[in-house]
């Protein structure tokens, strides 16, 4: 009987690495913890009040002022926890807010490029894609979207390009919303399985 249970569970991890092998992509599954002293978090857009922090993780609410660069990103994920299984891809992007409960943000997108419409701050939605690069070794998801505050409507956009090196996960950013536009490169480090 245990060897059965040592069988499957064998399987359990090898199948998608051998399914990723043999598609030729990279598979982001795991769960990953932000290096803040390996990432650049860009310059605030001119004009934000307080420095600001510009586009705000996908899916988070618009921050107000604070934050940018010279606050290590408070508002970026300090965790991410991926599942990658053949053509879908959920991604939990988990902010840690001091005094109060950690902020996770879901994200459910298909891999085939098609136009994934998901909640997005207050009563708006997102509309984000994830397209593979031609040899399989980037993933880019697209997040755009439209909100309103104070009675005025925003636009907000964000193009992420992930690469897997030696167990990092590199996400290069680049944020355009009303305020200007802003890039930040993050390194999130592959926690390893647990048993």
């Amino acid at each position: 009987m245990k060897k059965w249970v040592v069988v499957l569970a064998v399987l359990v991890f090898a199948v998608p690495a051998l399914f990723s092998q043999a598609t030729g992509k990279v598979d982001f599954s795991g769960t990953y913890n932000l290096n803040r002293d390996k990432s650049d978090f860009g310059q605030a857009p001119q004009g934000a009040p307080g420095g600001g922090t510009g586009q705000p993780p996908a899916g988070q609410a618009p921050a107000g002022g604070g934050g940018g660069g010279g606050m290590r990103g408070r508002m970026t994920p300090s965790q991410l926890k991926i599942a990658q299984a053949g053509n879908n891809l959920t991604i939990d992007r988990i902010v840690k807010v001091e005094y109060q409960d950690d902020r996770v943000t879901t994200d459910k997108l298909t891999l085939d490029g098609k136009v994934c419409e998901l909640p997005g701050f207050g009563d708006s939605i997102r509309k984000m894609t994830a397209t593979w690069s031609a040899d399989g070794t980037a993933l880019t998801i697209t997040s755009n979207s439209v909100f309103e505050r104070d009675g005025n409507k925003f636009e907000m956009s964000t193009t992420e390009v992930w690469t897997m090196k030696d167990g990092v996960l590199s996400i290069d950013a680049t944020s355009k919303t009303p305020r200007g536009e802003r890039k930040t490169v993050l390194a999130y480090e592959k926690a390893p399985a647990t048993p």
